[in-house]
């Protein structure tokens, strides 16, 4: 793929709410199962498979099987750096802190 391409698949990675929330939680919160995932996100385990496999194939998360559990996480330091100047930038220099998980969280006007 051309830089661009991966450029676009990074894009549409970040670009879908529940992923973004999905990269916020991690980096917060540390790795989750998906099945916490899930849980925490309110959504179903389906859903929850193919926003990772999104994030997987953008190179922002990794994950490991531990006996039957699939556990996910922020891919490495570079993403974790990423994930925090996007949010900071999306948010008018607000910092991700935990309270932007709550629902209804509005960006600072």
């Amino acid at each position: 793929m051309s830089v661009f391409q991966n450029l676009a698949v990074l894009g549409h990675a970040v670009g879908q709410e529940t992923r973004a929330r999905i990269l916020a939680r991690l980096l917060l919160e540390g790795e989750k199962t998906l099945g916490n995932l899930a849980k925490l996100e309110v959504v179903t385990m389906p859903a929850i498979r193919e926003h990772i496999i999104v994030l997987e194939k953008a190179g922002l998360v990794a994950s490991r099987k531990d006996q039957r559990w699939r556990i996910v996480a922020i891919a490495d330091e570079a993403t974790t750096e990423l994930v925090l100047k996007l949010f900071k930038l999306a948010n008018k220099g607000t910092e991700l802190t935990p309270a932007a998980l709550q629902v209804g969280n509005k960006i600072p006007e």
